[in-house]
């Protein structure tokens, strides 16, 4: 397996775009799920970073999104992230196996901040392989669109006998496999979830 990424922009505010060229191993990844973050670092550590440790955290979390027709008859969406400091990856994915999407990353759920940004090719740089397994919302080719939104209070059904995601990559799921709403709700219930980095949360 091979990755090649190429970041196309970084801006002052911390907005970072990056296109995602190869195989990021979702498929296998859906086989067995992941039952808690630790399980996501370890498939995402062993598979994209050779090695390369990612700690997946989040704090001070709180979010908005909306959707509206514009004159033209068109759909807008929009959200922002209410977190404390939240610099954002847009990631162009197009897996061999699914639909073409473009997501957002919140850069500090792997781990980044103010003072270090993916902005050269370093080591650090190398935590961005791990974006496809993060988004927090986004669209694929075929118009689905979807977003994790942090709230005061959600109860997570869980089913032992399915396969466990958690919020971001049920969210992988759904941008990479689901051509309408029904496609999508109808794969969400082949998982069970857990809240990633301790945040209550609900997709849309």
């Amino acid at each position: 397996m091979y990755t090649v990424v190429k970041k196309t922009a970084v801006c002052s505010a911390g907005l970072v775009i990056l296109t995602y060229y190869g195989d990021y191993g979702f498929d296998d990844f859906l086989k067995t799920g992941a039952k808690n973050d630790a399980d996501i670092e370890r498939f995402v550590t062993g598979r994209l970073l050779k090695g390369l440790p990612v700690h997946i955290h989040a704090a001070g979390a709180g979010c908005t999104a909306f959707v509206v027709h514009n004159e033209r008859g068109e759909i807008l969406y929009g959200r922002n992230f209410d977190f404390a400091y939240a610099p954002s990856l847009q990631v162009f994915t197009t897996p061999a196996d699914g639909y073409a999407s473009v997501s957002t990353v919140n850069l500090s759920f792997a781990g980044y901040g103010k003072g270090n940004l993916p902005e050269k090719m370093n080591p650090d740089s190398f935590l961005t392989l791990a974006a496809p397994y993060l988004p927090f919302d986004g669209m694929n080719e075929k118009g689905v669109a979807i977003a994790l939104l942090a709230v005061p209070e959600a109860d997570a059904p869980h089913s032992p006998d399915k396969v466990t995601l958690n919020t971001t990559t049920m969210i992988r799921l759904v941008l990479d496999k689901a051509a309408t709403v029904d496609e999508a709700v109808e794969l969400m219930k082949k998982y069970t979830i857990y809240f990633s980095g301790g945040i209550t949360s609900a997709t849309i």
